[in-house]
């Protein structure tokens, strides 16, 4: 019986590609009939897609007997579909003529810096597409760990987060379908291991590394903004997924004769399994769920109302091998609903009422040495509406408002020996926001837009106006140079009063604030090769004070532990140049080069004004990635990244006659020296299997495969050799090798 269904495996995965039908066509523009590259073909429903060659021609190969409607779509070009019945014996043919469209201004690209992913539609700054995206190894099956290999990030093996461009993820905006995310991880307690995005809800994301316009406010560094998929018109589909890592389900579909959709998709994670993997020596039991829920009804042509819900729930329970005992709970739950609305041809309206309920709980400690008790809520309820007007072809007016009221409770706790430590604070209050921008072309090669916003928080007592200005310049031959200049400004959050470490309130006027300067230069070639490279210069004017741990690893009381410090920064600078070139958009072969050189310090007040390296302050960068389709129903990925070491704050080792050893931390070397350079490479293969209307793909990943023993910090011990004490610093390693599987069914 085993060796039936070992075989019966095999032939699943290793059946002759020849099995299936064959779709062919050519392309050509309408208005003087020359061929189309790169125009990207796609039978709707399924994941078979191809592309153009240069003389316009295309293949779909080992399409299963049926009837599909093929898509073509490519920038520039309005989308064209033709329905084509494939066959046994015959050849299936679907030629198309695509009508060349002007760029609307609206549509124009004025903001360097940004990277698109479109799982459903194309855009002019696609990086990678949305099948390579899925495709790609990632660690934990999680959508911010896919992303991060976009110049100027800088990640961390056991935490989802990342820092873009020299800040860390807080100073990124995360927007899902309209609504702010606060705090988007799962396992908090452990910087965030994963996010509770599932990837397969989302069609369209966009990164912006930089240089955002007016309408995104309170933010120092970036936005993600990213949109839930849109049901098809066809029937309902469905979809389930298990791998080492979680379990999942999903569903779409459309009622109300198709002016109506409903998509629904729930995760559970068991962490635990893929932690045995490694060999982890503590005892962590992790539990994690996330739900995600859209319903919404298009009224007539110039209305549609929506119903979202986002909610997200962690349980954990931790032992170390020290004795620290950690029991955790958080609830994240977001509700909103949206109205978007053709008020005039040339006026629209979108409308976001939003409600956001978080709460977090952490007990535990060290048996003897400490204990502590944290009870935090958090509840934002808002409206925000962005308008548009066009005036005739050049001009473009942009404004809105957001407002908000804002409430939290903290009640926190801490037995620390013989010392006891108490905080209850309930601080509450309102945030407005507001915009107004100008987009315009004063020539037709040039489109401009100016903007400004106005930001207060009256639990800070804090008002900032911040003007923007982008602009974009057609070189011609698909080429354009873009720049961007601004002032950006970031308030702390109702939730992110450090009670842990003492402060009893809000800091007066504690808003943060930066300037942007942005420069870049975009080709892409007929070959659909893209070029990009941009230089960026961010300026902190004012930086709040940061409590750190000194040995920058991930403790589960870090107040508690004896390298908490109070690092009084005052300015900073992130600074860097970038280049990237890359092939994407679905076809046969998508890659990736993509260099990075940085720097990130800070200005802090320890002994006298002195700069200060940034925790992931990464000075080289270089990233290789590789997705390749022999056939519609093969794709094989590769990632290699290099960086240099991040800086880390050597330990001072004092071996006294006793055989005693004190190790002291010394402020005036934090962040002096550097760890190890860090490179690795994942892989996956990934297996599509059709099964008429159903799909199913199997996919292998190796994370880390030649198993680099790469270093994220020390720990210092001693221990007594021959009659004297010595002092031993073994490297904290980040992940060795990691293997994974798993498999998902869409029917």
């Amino acid at each position: 019986m085993t060796a039936r269904l070992a075989g019966l495996l095999f032939l699943v995965l290793f059946r002759s590609e020849l099995a299936g039908q064959s779709i062919q066509g050519v392309v050509t523009e309408a208005l003087e009939g020359h061929p189309v590259a790169g125009v990207r073909i796609e039978l709707r429903g399924t994941r078979f897609v191809s592309s153009t060659r240069q003389d316009g021609r295309y293949e779909v190969a080992g399409v299963p007997s049926g009837t599909y409607w093929v898509k073509a779509r490519a920038v520039g070009f309005r989308a064209d579909s033709l329905r084509v019945n494939a066959r046994p014996g015959e050849l299936a043919r679907a030629d198309f003529v695509l009508m060349p469209i002007p760029t609307p201004l609206a549509d124009v690209i004025v903001t360097p810096s940004r990277t698109g992913v479109a799982l459903e539609d194309g855009t002019s700054y696609v990086a990678v597409s949305g099948e390579a995206l899925a495709t790609f190894p990632q660690l934990g099956e999680d959508l911010y760990r896919a992303i991060t290999r976009v110049p100027g990030m800088a990640t961390h093996d056991y935490s989802a987060r990342f820092w873009l461009r020299g800040g860390p993820e807080r100073e990124l905006l995360t927007r899902y379908d309209g609504m702010d995310l606060i705090e988007p991880f799962h396992l908090k307690d452990f910087d965030g291991a994963l996010s509770i995005v599932d990837a397969s809800t989302i069609g369209r994301l966009e990164l912006s590394s930089g240089g955002f316009t007016s309408e995104y406010g309170d933010r120092l560094t970036g936005v993600l903004a990213m949109e839930t998929r849109r049901p098809a018109p066809a029937s309902a589909r469905y979809g389930v997924g298990l791998s080492l890592t979680s379990a999942r389900v999903s569903g779409q579909g459309r009622f109300a004769g198709g002016n109506g959709g409903w998509l629904v998709a729930a995760r559970r994670g068991y962490l635990d399994i893929g932690l045995k993997l490694i060999g982890n020596d503590n005892d962590l039991s992790p539990r994690y769920y996330d739900l995600a829920a859209r319903t919404e009804y298009q009224f007539g042509r110039n209305h549609a109302l929506s119903f979202q819900l986002l909610r997200a729930g962690d349980a954990l329970t931790f032992t170390d091998v020290w004795g620290r005992e950690l029991e955790s709970r958080y609830r994240s739950t977001f509700a909103w609903a949206g109205w978007q609305a053709r008020v005039r041809p040339a006026l629209t309206a979108a409308t976001t009422i939003s409600l956001a309920v978080l709460s977090w709980n952490r007990t535990g400690g060290l048996p003897g040495s400490y204990q502590v008790e944290d009870d935090r809520h958090a509840t934002l309820a808002g409206i925000r509406q962005d308008w548009r007007l066009g005036l005739e072809e050049r001009v473009l007016l942009k404004w809105g408002f957001d407002l908000k009221r804002v409430a939290a409770r903290y009640d926190y706790r801490r037995q620390q020996r013989v010392t006891q430590f108490e905080r209850a604070l309930r601080p509450d209050g309102g945030v407005v926001g507001a915009y107004l921008a100008a987009r315009f072309r004063p020539l037709r090669p040039v489109t401009l837009e100016a903007g400004g916003r106005f930001d207060s928080h009256t639990y800070l007592d804090s008002r900032t106006i911040t003007p923007r200005l982008n602009a974009a310049l057609d070189l011609g031959h698909s080429t354009t140079l873009r720049a961007a200049w601004g002032w950006y400004a970031q308030a702390p959050g109702i939730h992110e009063i450090s009670v842990q470490d003492g402060e009893p309130e809000f800091l007066p006027d504690a808003s943060e604030r930066a300037v942007q300067r942005i420069i870049g230069l975009e080709r892409t070639f007929p070959s659909g090769v893209a070029m990009r490279v941009e230089a960026y210069d961010r300026s902190y004017l004012q930086l709040n004070r940061l409590w750190i741990n000194l040995t920058n690893g991930t403790a589960v009381f870090p107040e508690a532990e004896f390298d908490r410090y109070h690092l009084d920064r005052r300015r900073g600078r992130a600074r860097g140049v970038e280049f990237l070139v890359q092939q994407g958009g679905g076809r046969k072969l998508d890659w990736a080069v993509s260099y990075a050189l940085a720097k990130a310090d800070d200005e802090a007040a320890i002994d006298k004004i002195r700069s200060i390296p940034r925790v992931r302050d990464q000075r080289h960068t270089v990233y290789l990635d590789l997705s390749y389709a022999p056939s519609s129903q093969w794709r094989l990925a590769g990632s290699w990244q290099f960086h240099t070491g991040w800086p880390y704050t050597e330990r001072s080792i004092v071996v006294s006659g006793s055989h005693e050893a004190v190790g002291p931390f010394v402020p005036a070397q934090l962040n002096r020296a550097r760890l190890p350079a860090y490179h690795r490479l994942d892989v996956r293969i990934t297996r599509y299997v059709p099964l008429g209307r159903r799909q199913l793909a199997i996919f292998v990943d190796g994370f880390n495969l030649y198993g680099r023993a790469n270093v994220r910090g020390y720990q210092y011990d001693t221990a007594v050799e021959h009659g004297r004490t010595i002092v031993r610093k073994t490297p904290d390693k980040q992940l060795p090798f990691l293997p994974s599987i798993g498999v998902s069914l869409e029917f």
